[in-house]
C-alpha cells in the first residue's frame, strides 16, 4: 500500500496514541484484577461447599442438567483466560529480557498488539446499553412466533432438531456476514486480533446482533422451535462459542481427537480466524459441524499450513478507531467515489475485496487461486452434495417429514375439563347440575375442577365424580397473606377425600385480588407443606400449582418460583390463561418452564356479557383455542390439560359489568340452558382419542 493510500485513522496522533495506551493499562489492570479476584472467590465458595460444587449439583435439584454441563465450560473459560494471559506474560517478558534493555516498554507493546483490541471491545460492550444479541431476541420474538408452520415439543427429538435449526441459523447469518461487505464491517472486528486467545470472543461490534437476530429468530420460529428451547441454546451458543477462541496456549492442536466429527472443536475455530487462503470464508457453525459439512464451507486444520490470524488488509490493531471502524470508514470512502447508484449498491452488498470489474480480491477467487496453484490441497473426496444447494433442503424436509408422524404419535392428545363451584357459592351441585354434566361424560372423558373448602360437601362431590369416572382436580384456595392455618386445612381437606386425582395449591397468589399476593417463598413453603400431606395419604396423586395468570406479574412470580425449585414439587404448572383479563403471555411462560414440566391451563373461557360477539364470540374461541390440530392452546404440545371456566353461569340473565356469563350453559337461574360453545366443548370430548 503507498503511503497515499494509508488511511489517515490507521496512525493516530502521538498525543492520541499515548492516551489510548493508558487507557489500556487500567483496563488490563481492571480487568485482569476481576477475572482472578472472581476466580479467587469463587475458588473460596466451593471450598465452603458452596460455588462450583453448588453450581455443578443444583441442576440435579431443578431439572436444568444442561447447568451442569455450562458450570464446567464456564469454569474452564475462566482458567484457560487466565491461563493462556499467564503464559503470554512469563513467555514474553522472558523474550523482551533477552533483547535487553527497554525490555518493560517492548513487554508493555507486545501486550497491547495481544490484547488491547479485546479488552477495550470487552468494556464497551460492557459500558454500552443493552444492545447484545439475547435481549434483540426476546424484543423480536413476539412479532415472529405466529409464523411457526408447527410446534416441535420439548421432547428428545425436538431438542435434537432444534439444535440443527440453531445451528443452521447460526451458520446462515455468519455466512452473509463474510459475504456481504455491509454486513463484513459490522463482523471484521471480531476478526480483526492477530492472535486467537479466550478474549477474542469478547470482541463484537455492539449492533451485530441486530443483525444476527433479525436473521435468526424468524427463521427460527418459523421452525417451530419453541421459545423456551431459545434460553438453553443460547446458553451453549455462547458458552461453548467462547471456549472454542481457547488459543495454542490453551491446546497445541485443539482437535480433540474424534470429538471433531461431531462438535466444533477449537481447532475448527482456529481454521474460521486464519486469513490463509486455504481457510478463508470456512467454519461458520458454532456447535456442530454439520451445516459446514453439507454446504461444502467445512475445512479441517491442515498440519502443513500454519495458520495466520487476522484479517488481509493492513490495520493497526493498537489503534481503536481503526479496529473497531475501520471497515466501515473503508466502505464510506469507497461510496464517496462510486460512479452512480449501481455502484454504491454493489459496494454495499458484493463480497469484500470486490471493486467494479475486478474481484480478484474477494476471498472466493484467492482461494479459488491458491487451490488451483496447491491441488495437493485440495480435499480428496468431497462428496458431490457439498456443492449442491438443494440436497441439503432436501435433507431437512426429509426430516422433517421423518419427524411429524413421530411427533404426533409420541404427544399425548390434549385433555380438557370444566370448572365447576359445587361448594363455594353456594351448592351447585343439585340433580339438574348433575344431569349437565352426565350429559358431557356420556360424550367421552373430562376432569372437573372444584373448590375444595368444605369437606362435608367436598366428599359427597368427589364420590360421585368417581361414580361418573370423571377425573377430579380438587383446588385449595387460600385467600391470606397469614399461612399458619394453612397445613390444618390442607389437611382436614385430605382426608375427607383421600383419593383425589390432583391437588392444585391455591389460586392466584401473585394477585391482590384473593387477598394476597402471597410472598413466593410462603408460596412455596404452602406447596411443599401440602405436597407430604398428600403424599403421605395418596402416593400417586399429583400436584398443581402456582395457578398464576399468564401476565407480566405472574410470569414474574412463576419464574421467581422456579428459581427456588417450584420444579422439584409439582408435577405440572398451571395457568390461567383469558383474553378478557390480558392474560395471554403463554409463550413467556412456556420459556421459563422450559419443557421441564407439562402446562396445565386450569382456567380460560369467554365471557358472553362483557366481550364482544355474545355466545357466537364463545363458540368460536372455543374453536380456535381448544382444538387438538389448529387450537392455539389445544395443539400446543407443551399444554397437557385444559379447564374451561365455567361450567354454569352464576345468573342469568349474566349482568353486564360483573365478569359472569363465562359458563357453558346459563346456569341454574337460566335453566341450564346450553350456549352454543357447550355443544362446540362437548364435541372435543366426542372426539377424544383417548
Amino acid at each position: 500500500m503507498n503511503a497515499a493510500d494509508v488511511p489517515i485513522w490507521r496512525d493516530t496522533p502521538p498525543w492520541w496514541r499515548r492516551l489510548e495506551a493508558l487507557l489500556f493499562a487500567a483496563v488490563f489492570a481492571y480487568t485482569t484484577w476481576g477475572l482472578a479476584a472472581g476466580l479467587t472467590r469463587y475458588a473460596r465458595e466451593t471450598a465452603g461447599g458452596k460455588g462450583f460444587l453448588a453450581d455443578l449439583l443444583k441442576p440435579f435439584d431443578d431439572g436444568n442438567y444442561h447447568d451442569s454441563v455450562l458450570a464446567v465450560v464456564g469454569l474452564l473459560i475462566a482458567l484457560l483466560t487466565l491461563w493462556e494471559l499467564a503464559r503470554f506474560l512469563i513467555a514474553q517478558s522472558g523474550k523482551e529480557r533477552a533483547a535487553g534493555p527497554g525490555a518493560a516498554a517492548r513487554l508493555f507493546s507486545a501486550t497491547a498488539r495481544e490484547y488491547q483490541p479485546t479488552f477495550f471491545t470487552g468494556v464497551l460492550l460492557g459500558l454500552l446499553p443493552r444492545l447484545i444479541v439475547i435481549d434483540v431476541f426476546w424484543l423480536l420474538l413476539p412479532h415472529f412466533e405466529h409464523l411457526a408452520l408447527f410446534d416441535v415439543g420439548y421432547t428428545w427429538y425436538g431438542w435434537l432438531y432444534a439444535l440443527l435449526a440453531w445451528d443452521l441459523s447460526m451458520w446462515l447469518w455468519h455466512y452473509s456476514a463474510h459475504k456481504v461487505r455491509l454486513l463484513w464491517c459490522l463482523h471484521s472486528p471480531h476478526h480483526a486480533p492477530e492472535n486467537l486467545n479466550m478474549t477474542v470472543a469478547w470482541v463484537h461490534f455492539f449492533a451485530e446482533g441486530y443483525y444476527s437476530a433479525l436473521v435468526q429468530v424468524p427463521l427460527l420460529m418459523l421452525l417451530g422451535v419453541e421459545s423456551g428451547m431459545l434460553v438453553v441454546l443460547m446458553a451453549f451458543e455462547v458458552t461453548w462459542g467462547t471456549f472454542i477462541h481457547a488459543g495454542e496456549r490453551s491446546f497445541r492442536t485443539g482437535r480433540f481427537g474424534p470429538a471433531r466429527f461431531f462438535i466444533i472443536t477449537p481447532s475448527y475455530h482456529r481454521v474460521h480466524h486464519a486469513k490463509n487462503p486455504l481457510y478463508m470464508d470456512s467454519n461458520f457453525c458454532s456447535l456442530l459441524p454439520f451445516w459446514d459439512w453439507m454446504f461444502g464451507t467445512l475445512q479441517p486444520l491442515r498440519d502443513e499450513v500454519k495458520i495466520e490470524y487476522g484479517i488481509t488488509r493492513d490495520i493497526n490493531v493498537t489503534s481503536f478507531v481503526d479496529f473497531y471502524f475501520g471497515e466501515f470508514l473503508l466502505l464510506a470512502r469507497d461510496l464517496r467515489g462510486a460512479r452512480g447508484w449501481r455502484e454504491r449498491f454493489a459496494y454495499l452488498f458484493m463480497p469484500p475485496g470486490w471493486a467494479p470489474g475486478d474481484p480478484s480480491h474477494t476471498a472466493t477467487h484467492v482461494k479459488r487461486q491458491f487451490l488451483l496453484e496447491h491441488p495437493e490441497l485440495r480435499p480428496s473426496s468431497a462428496p458431490k452434495l457439498m456443492s449442491r444447494w438443494w440436497l441439503p433442503a432436501a435433507v431437512v424436509l426429509l426430516a422433517l417429514g421423518f419427524m411429524w408422524p413421530a411427533m404426533a404419535a409420541d404427544r399425548k392428545p390434549t385433555e380438557f375439563g370444566v370448572c365447576f363451584h359445587h361448594g363455594a357459592f353456594g351448592n351447585e351441585h343439585t340433580p339438574e347440575a348433575a344431569a349437565v354434566l352426565d350429559d358431557l361424560r356420556s360424550a367421552g372423558r373430562y376432569w372437573i375442577r372444584g373448590d375444595f373448602q368444605e369437606p362435608v360437601k367436598d366428599a359427597a362431590f368427589f364420590a360421585d365424580m368417581q361414580r361418573k369416572d370423571i377425573a377430579v382436580l380438587a383446588l385449595l384456595p387460600w385467600y391470606s397473606k397469614d399461612v399458619s392455618g394453612w397445613p390444618a386445612y390442607v389437611r382436614k381437606q385430605v382426608q375427607a377425600t383421600p383419593d383425589v386425582t390432583a391437588w392444585e395449591i391455591a389460586n392466584e397468589p401473585e394477585m391482590t385480588w384473593w387477598g394476597g399476593p402471597i410472598p413466593a417463598a410462603d408460596y412455596l413453603r404452602m406447596l411443599r407443606e401440602a405436597r407430604a400431606i398428600v403424599r403421605d395419604s395418596n402416593a400417586d396423586a399429583r400436584l398443581i400449582g402456582p395457578a398464576v395468570g399468564a401476565t407480566r406479574e405472574g410470569v414474574a412470580y412463576l419464574e421467581s418460583l422456579i428459581g427456588m425449585g417450584l420444579l422439584d414439587s409439582v408435577d405440572a404448572v398451571s395457568v390461567h390463561y383469558y383474553v378478557f383479563h390480558r392474560s395471554t403471555q403463554l409463550e413467556d411462560v412456556k420459556r421459563v418452564v422450559a419443557g421441564r414440566k407439562p402446562i396445565w391451563i386450569t382456567e380460560t373461557g369467554w365471557n358472553t356479557a362483557d366481550q364482544e360477539g355474545g355466545e357466537q364470540a364463545q363458540r368460536a374461541y372455543i374453536q380456535s383455542h381448544y382444538d387438538r390440530t389448529r387450537g392455539i392452546l389445544g395443539a400446543d404440545p407443551a399444554i397437557e390439560v385444559i379447564f374451561h371456566y365455567e361450567l354454569n353461569d352464576e345468573h342469568f340473565p349474566a349482568p353486564a359489568g360483573k365478569d359472569d356469563g363465562w359458563g357453558l350453559t346459563h346456569g341454574p337461574d337460566g335453566g341450564f340452558g346450553k350456549k352454543a360453545a357447550y355443544h362446540e366443548f362437548k364435541k372435543l370430548l366426542t372426539n377424544d382419542p383417548g
